[in-house]
């Protein structure tokens, strides 16, 4: 897996499109000017599963409050479900 780097102005404007469904352009330019969003170009699973492009954004109020995009076949930027849960027998 590369390392990440940041959204190219193209694919913040797939995540503003998307964002804009739910959201007045005006709080899209807000939330994504203070998200921190990184891509991966070739992330893949452990197992059988997903390789490909991935775009995290972690939003403003709190780490907790993340979403992982992929791109799909059409090559459109869609949201990812989010499994829950925390990685077994991890204590802090």
């Amino acid at each position: 897996m590369t390392k990440p780097r940041e959204a190219t102005i193209k694919e913040l404007n797939e995540l503003e499109h998307l964002l804009r469904l739910a959201y007045t352009p005006e709080d899209v330019t807000f939330l994504v000017q203070r998200a921190a969003i990184a891509v991966f170009d070739d992330y893949a699973t452990g197992g059988p599963g997903y390789f490909g492009k991935i775009m995290t954004v972690v939003w403003d109020g709190s780490p907790g409050e993340y979403i992982v995009y992929t791109w799909n076949s059409a090559g459109k930027l869609s949201q990812v479900p989010q499994e829950g849960g925390y990685i077994s027998g991890y204590t802090n």
